[in-house]
């Protein structure tokens, strides 16, 4: 959504902002090995802030307001990890809170670079990445990144992009991404079946909201979709739940998930007088 505006130079003065539902398939590999239960699922929810590059140090500033002020994270619970030959983003980070920590050099170079889909026309990113205190382990781990996207002669601009579960999952000290969303209200994550389970539901619950079969001509998402389905139907055979169950924890967390109420509260609950899903079996579940 803000590609064009990048191509274009036509970013905002102000910059431009997106909230949006992502889905990443690395953890589909692992759907059936209950040995393997990853700290990341399939779903989660990213913030993007894009802005002129020459706004790079205001972004930097607006981003540690974010942490500490709207969220309330202390300097000292934040780290920010730099390669120490990107001078720009480091000048950016000269005036935040003194107390934040700063690791340079201590990955490797790829982890400071970033693909943006644009490698054709020759645009790739650098970046620096924020840390917080995982209350959980006791390490610091990453939720997000600056990102200063440019080609060989042009600085196309700079993006603030963060993960909305990774926040919380280190600030509450929640070991999975699951238990960070919204799907935690809805089914008991106290197994790895019924980690795979929530994690296939997630996925094709959303993909159904966005009516995938009908909506995408592009085949690729379709088998993804297809993918997931069938190891939902795997899963709730081995977990030994009903049809009505399942589409009642699939609409419970579709309400949750797409109730404007709920956009910016902290904790969640179901609605009392919800309305039930008749008993009546689905073709596509």
């Amino acid at each position: 959504m803000l590609k064009p505006k990048l191509l274009s130079g036509s970013i905002d003065l102000k910059g431009n902002f997106i909230k949006q539902k992502a889905i990443r398939t690395q953890s589909l590999k692992n759907i059936y090995d209950t040995e393997k239960v990853t700290e990341f699922t399939s779903f989660f929810d990213a913030l993007c802030v894009m802005t002129r590059y020459d706004k790079l140090p205001e972004l930097v500033e607006d981003s540690f307001s974010f942490f500490q002020e709207y969220l309330g994270v202390a300097p000292e619970d934040i780290m920010l990890r730099i390669n120490s030959e990107d001078a720009d983003l480091i000048k950016a980070s000269e005036g935040i809170d003194k107390k934040v920590k700063r690791e340079y050099d201590t990955r490797p170079v790829k982890y400071y670079k970033h693909k943006y889909g644009l490698d054709e026309q020759g645009i790739y990113g650098r970046n620096m990445n924020f840390a917080l205190l995982d209350r959980f382990t006791g390490e610091y781990k990453d939720v997000g990144n600056i990102i200063v996207l440019e080609s060989k002669d042009k600085k196309y601009g700079a993006e603030l992009a963060l993960g909305i579960q990774p926040i919380v999952m280190r600030m509450y000290g929640i070991p999975t991404s699951l238990e960070a969303s919204y799907i935690a209200d809805v089914v008991d994550l106290d197994s790895p079946k019924k980690l795979k389970y929530a994690e296939s539901l997630i996925v094709v619950a959303n993909l159904n909201k966005e009516d995938v079969m009908k909506n995408n001509r592009k085949r690729y998402p379709i088998y993804l979709y297809k993918k997931y389905l069938r190891a939902l139907k795997f899963w709730q055979e081995q977990l030994g739940v009903s049809k009505v169950k399942l589409m009642t924890q699939l609409q419970d967390y579709l309400q949750l998930e797409y109730n404007p109420e709920f956009e910016y509260t902290i904790q969640t609950k179901l609605l009392n007088n919800r309305e039930r899903i008749e008993d009546k079996e689905r073709d596509d579940l």
